[in-house]
């Protein structure tokens, strides 16, 4: 029986050697090309250079306890991978994953909608202030001019409310003042 079973094998041999040359000839390549590709890649396919530059500034100049509130309609924010803060809404795959009530979602999200688009701008302060006690920052991209046009002219025109606290290219960033 093991007479047998060595010449088998030695039938065999040949036929496994040729398919693991092809799967490696195959598999090894394709990889390394996706692996370099991937390094290659621009960064601006996620994250601009100026949003970068914003995260440095976040996590060089912002306390621990800061909430930062950003349009977030594609469903997403890196701000919490590259600075390891808090949003005041989260990341809403994540949130919904974790049982998180989609009716505080969407209230949450409609005060940020009104505080982007100005209206009730007052109000609107006053209910996210009930929310969060911790500092707040207000985080406007470029992108963000498109859906709302006015909001870094808005942010930057009410003295009273809010301070401009980072500015580049492409990225806002205002405080809210805790004395309104």
């Amino acid at each position: 029986t093991i007479a047998n079973l060595l010449e088998r094998c030695k039938n065999y041999f040949p036929t496994k050697i040729a398919y693991i040359s092809v799967l490696i000839a195959v598999f090894i390549p394709t990889n390394l090309i996706t692996i370099y590709a991937y390094m290659n890649q621009p960064s601006e396919l996620y994250m601009s250079e100026d949003e970068r530059s914003a995260y440095k500034w976040i996590n060089k100049n912002t306390s621990d306890s800061s909430v930062f509130i950003e349009n977030i309609s594609q469903g997403y924010s890196l701000l919490p991978v590259f600075t390891h803060q808090r949003l005041f809404i989260g990341n809403l795959p994540w949130l919904e994953q974790w049982g998180i009530h989609r009716g505080k979602i969407k209230s949450r999200m409609e005060l940020i909608r009104k505080l982007f688009n100005n209206s009730n701008s007052i109000k609107t302060i006053q209910e996210i202030k009930t929310i969060i006690h911790d500092p707040l920052y207000i985080i406007v991209k470029k992108k963000d001019l498109v859906q709302f046009p006015k909001s870094v002219l808005e942010f930057g025109n009410d003295k009273k409310n809010f301070r401009k606290v980072y500015e580049n290219n492409t990225v806002w960033i205002f405080a809210l003042i805790n004395g309104s």
